[in-house]
């Protein structure tokens, strides 16, 4: 069952008003909630779609840190060649 997108007893009270019959009110609002609440995008729908994505960034931030270490361990050893050298 979907969450209510729209306040159907209000909904369908205002087509009461408006001369509606209250059944076809009352189903019009009903059907309308129905078909708002198939778009709407829940917290625990954008958490499933995104959870990935974030694995995946996750993956990419430890590569990214790992071949940062590694240049600067290329740095440190190249450095300390050129001290060598100089000396």
């Amino acid at each position: 069952m979907h969450s209510a997108v729209i306040d159907t007893l209000s909904f369908a009270n205002r087509l009461k008003e408006a001369g509606f019959e209250p059944a076809h009110a009352e189903g019009m609002a009903l059907v309308l909630n129905e078909e708002l609440a198939q778009q709407v995008v829940t917290r625990a729908i954008l958490h499933d779609e995104l959870r990935p994505i974030c694995n995946r960034l996750d993956r990419l931030e430890a590569s990214h840190i790992a071949l940062g270490a590694k240049v600067d361990a290329l740095s440190a050893r190249t450095d300390d060649k050129i001290d060598a050298l100089d000396a």
